[in-house]
């Protein structure tokens, strides 16, 4: 997350849902997702935020500017333009004193006085002076941060949690780390670097991915082309593929001449390239393509769901999303039973028991038994409200207001009972 974050705007993920009065399932709503809901919920009172729990009911008063969500026990909160950090219990721990915080991430935060960045602990110790320009969440020990300097400008590097650069500030841009490795870019070109601050790609591809953190391996586009390199720096495949998905299971989805399969991890084709499509494995099954028609293949390549549908989103929590050839959207298990009628014109992955549906103009969440759990509000598209990510995270999703130029301004949160955690200033 960018450490210069001037208000509480979140970057605005749009719901997209790709389309290649519902009717009700009888029965009671699951409530599964209330399980996940934090002791603390954010609630706003107009233009100021305090703390209820689950039923609504007020454990901190509203009097914050902003007010974040609870990590690792503690939540950063916004008083009279400085920041400070509450507990489970909505007691303040550290006293607002900050320019900037962040949550906290693997024991530190990261705060800034006057106009440099440092990091605390838990305590509120400074364990990490102030003397970046920006800072980032620590990932696998490891955080990024930026220094401007003079006649060159600014350039990133990364630190442990000593302080210490395991690469000093020497690129034009970086991404955190995934597991042992992370992206960095020179100029516009991108490439690999590992926990040590060894270039194990090399600065120079139009994009990079890490499509296997744990042995490292990176996936390289040049022009329209991809190959994949290892740990070592070494290219296992050559710049030829079409596309190297990531691996699940020690199997990535790849494209050859316009025809996909499935390679191992050393690069070998462990699945023939008979497919027209293909994606990730999740949940042991696949999603495929043959002549237009999707089904699901296991990790042998054998179809346990024939090619019957017009699209096919993957598997979770058992279940998967599917178009029929009328059009509409259903759920169906991974025995190819359908379990939730196709009547829907959109639908999405389900996430803590939930998922987002649309009929008509009606969106709303459902269970797995295709029981409605909440109808997003009709005022919702009035008012310019969107929900910022069409899943649930521990048991909430989050409401936003588009201010423009990829920001937004949060506007609440809800459960998975509809329940809305903000009330507008009477």
């Amino acid at each position: 997350m960018n450490a210069k974050r001037l208000v509480s705007l979140l970057v605005l993920v749009v719901l997209i849902f790709t389309s290649c009065g519902a009717k009700e399932s009888k029965g009671a709503y699951s409530n599964e997702s209330l399980k996940y809901l934090p002791q603390l919920i954010p609630y706003r009172a107009g233009e100021y935020w305090g703390y209820c729990n689950k039923d609504k009911h007020i454990i901190v008063q509203p009097k914050y500017s902003e007010a974040y969500l609870l990590s690792e026990g503690l939540a950063a909160v916004n008083l009279n333009g400085k920041w400070g950090y509450i507990d489970e219990k909505g007691n303040t721990v550290i006293q607002p004193k900050f320019g900037m915080a962040g949550n906290f991430h693997e024991g530190l935060a990261y705060v800034s006085i006057g106009n440099k960045y440092g990091y605390i602990d838990a305590k509120g110790k400074l364990v990490i002076n102030p003397m970046f320009d920006s800072a980032w969440d620590f990932h696998n020990g490891i955080a990024m941060v930026s220094m401007n300097i003079p006649k060159v400008g600014t350039k990133y590097g990364y630190i442990d949690k000593t302080g210490k650069y395991i690469v000093e500030p020497k690129f034009d841009y970086g991404y955190d780390f995934n597991g042992s490795f992370a992206v960095v870019m020179s100029g516009w070109k991108q490439g690999v670097i590992n926990k040590y601050g060894k270039i194990i790609v090399p600065t120079k591809y139009d994009q990079v991915f890490i499509v296997e953190n744990t042995l490292g391996l990176f996936a390289v586009r040049s022009g329209d082309k991809y190959g994949l390199f290892d740990a070592k720096g070494k290219m296992v495949l050559s710049i030829k593929y079409d596309y190297i998905g990531n691996f699940v299971d020690g199997l990535a989805p790849t494209g050859l001449n316009g025809k996909w399969g499935y390679i191992n991890t050393k690069g070998q084709v462990a699945i023939p390239f008979t497919f027209d499509g293909a994606e990730d494995f999740h949940e042991g099954l696949a999603s495929v393509s043959v002549k237009g028609n999707y089904g699901y293949i296991d990790e042998k390549g054998r179809f346990i769901i024939k090619p019957a549908y017009k699209c096919s989103y993957m598997f979770s929590e058992g279940l998967a999303a599917v178009q029929d050839k009328s059009g509409k959207w259903g759920y169906i298990n991974k025995s190819g039973t359908v379990v939730i009628k196709p009547v829907y014109d959109e639908a999405n992955n389900f996430s803590e028991g939930l998922a987002y549906v649309k009929a008509g103009g009606t969106q709303k969440f459902i269970d797995k038994n295709g029981n409605t759990a909440f109808v997003i509000p009709a005022s919702f598209d009035k008012l310019g409200y969107v929900i910022s990510y069409p899943y649930f995270v521990n048991g909430l999703i989050t409401v936003v207001l588009p201010q423009g130029a990829g920001v937004s301004k949060t506007i609440g949160y809800m459960d998975g009972r509809g329940t809305q955690y903000w009330e507008e200033k009477k």
